[in-house]
């Protein structure tokens, strides 16, 4: 096992957590958090290596939102339109 993946499993308790989609506003305002401290840490620069991190937390952030944005009654063309 290679000393980078053994990391990964060292620390992936404290990673997982992060890595998911928001569920409710509490879990959505962590994930805020999460993103702007990678974007202050040097994740806004693309070749730094938290940017895909700040990618990833970002898709989650925008799903939440949009999810809030679309009644639950919209029909597909309703929900491309926004």
């Amino acid at each position: 096992m290679n000393a980078r993946l053994k990391a990964a499993i060292q620390h992936w308790s404290y990673v997982a957590p992060v890595l998911q989609p928001a569920r409710n506003e509490k879990e959505y305002a962590d994930l805020v958090e999460a993103l702007n401290a990678a974007i202050d840490a040097g994740g806004a620069d693309e070749n730094h290596p938290l940017a895909q991190l700040v990618e990833y937390l970002g898709e989650f952030v925008a799903e939440y939102e949009a999810k809030d944005k679309m009644p639950p009654e919209a029909t597909a063309a309703e929900v491309l339109r926004s």
